[in-house]
Parts: structure tokens; sequence; C-alpha cells
């Protein structure tokens, strides 16, 4: 549904039919969402990230940051050169901090690069940037790309590049090159909304935030770049922070 109009015309024929829970898939719907729920005080609507107004409306979202501190991690126990890049689709810097914050932490000495693409799916410019950065002497890169990690993962494989893959385990496409993955499984946050709506309570209103918990993050496997005794290190790290023993600044 990629217009507002799309957005009303569907909305409209779920109404007729009679449903009384519609779901939009992303925070692009936020605006449409709170202006037919006024109108609909029946029906709850959600969306997953965005934003909510009325008591009919919910926001079902998660900040899978908290991971990427350990893909930071990772990251330094890999890196020769101490040069260590971020792509990402768009320019998040700044509200995504945790890798580069990680990174921070566990290789204070390292060199941290930022680019993106301004794309989820532009292959040829990730690939320009991914050069661009391997001059420089990067030898990790965590590309944050839907469709574009498989050309970077590909030039990761011919230039002896480690990677930090994203969304899904990405090892198949190079399992000595990709070190993890940071997983996205947002199919687990409608998991959590039917739990909700089937539950005694029903769906809370306003801001729903998931956590790992709900399975809609996590690390991959790591690769075989790393030892035995890395990852069990790894592990540790985390556990600590989930008991609130570890906290980044």
């Amino acid at each position: 549904m990629d217009t507002e109009k799309r957005m009303k015309k569907t909305i409209e024929t779920a109404v007729k039919e009679g449903s009384k829970l519609i779901i939009g898939h992303g925070r692009e719907f936020s605006d449409v969402f709170t202006e037919v729920a006024e109108q609909n005080p029946d029906i709850h609507f959600i969306t997953i990230h965005g934003e909510s107004k009325y008591p009919n409306q919910s926001v079902y979202t998660f900040d899978q940051g908290e991971i990427e501190y350990f893909a930071a991690l990772a990251s330094s126990l890999v890196t020769k050169s101490n040069k260590i890049a971020v792509i990402d689709a768009f320019d998040a810097r700044e509200k995504n901090p945790e890798f580069e914050t990680g990174l921070k932490y566990y290789k204070p000495e390292a060199t941290f690069y930022y680019r993106y693409v301004d794309s989820r799916d532009d292959g040829e410019k990730a690939v320009q940037i991914f050069r661009e950065l391997i001059n420089e002497g990067v030898d990790v890169v965590y590309s944050k790309g839907n469709s574009y990690n498989r050309e970077i993962i590909n030039l990761a494989k011919k230039e002896n590049i480690h990677v930090i893959g994203y969304l899904d385990d990405q090892s198949y496409m190079g399992k000595d090159h990709v070190v993890t993955s940071v997983l996205n499984d947002v199919s687990q946050a409608y998991v959590a909304i039917m739990e909700d709506y089937f539950s005694e309570d029903g769906i809370p209103h306003g801001k729903v935030m998931l956590g790992a918990n709900h399975g809609v993050y996590g690390l991959a496997p790591f690769g075989p770049m790393l030892t035995e005794e890395e990852k069990e290190m790894i592990k540790k790290e985390m556990e600590k922070y989930e008991k609130g023993k570890l906290v980044f600044p």
C-alpha cells in the first residue's frame, strides 16, 4: 500500500468485511490509522513502529540496537587493521548509535567509518561505498542492507573482508567471511500481537516494546574466524548485559 488512497481503500474494505483488528506493517501507516481510528472506535488499529493517539490504536515496536553492541564486540575480535565500518541503508547514525558505542567500549583504539546508501537495495552504490572503505583499510563491515548485502558479501569474499550480516543468518553466502548476522524476525511481532489479542487483557493501548525474548532480534551463530574462547566471551558479555551488570557509556 504505497499511497494514502490505497491505504484508506483497503481499510474501508476490511471494515466492511467485519475486521476487528487491522495491522499496518510500518510507521508509514500511523497518520492514516490515526485518522480512521477516531471514526471506527470498535476496531483496533496497530502499526509496526510509528505513533498512536487514540485508545483503539497501538504501536508494537522493538530496538535491535542492544544486540548491535555484541556485533561490535565480534567485529573487534576479528579485525586486524582496527578499521571497522557500517554501511547503512539510510543515515541513522545518531538514531542507532549502539554498534559505534559498543566498538568504542570494546576496541577504543579502532577507527570507525559510517556510510549510508540512501536506499535498501541499491547494490551498485553499496559496492562503490564498500570499495572506498576497502581502500581506506577497513577489514570488517556491518552491512545493513535488505537486498544489497549479497553484493557486499560477494565483494568481501573476493577481497577477504569480514562482514556482519543483517536481517537473516547470511553465513550461507560466505561462511568464511560472515562473522555473524544481526537477526531481525519481524514475523515474531505478529505472534506477540495475536498473543495479546487473544489474552484476557487484550491489546494494550499505546506503545508496546518487544525484546529479544519475543524473538524479534538476536545474533546468528558465529563463524569459524572466532575461536571457541572468543564465542564464549561474547556469550558471557551478553549474559552480563541481560542481568544489568554491564552498562555501556
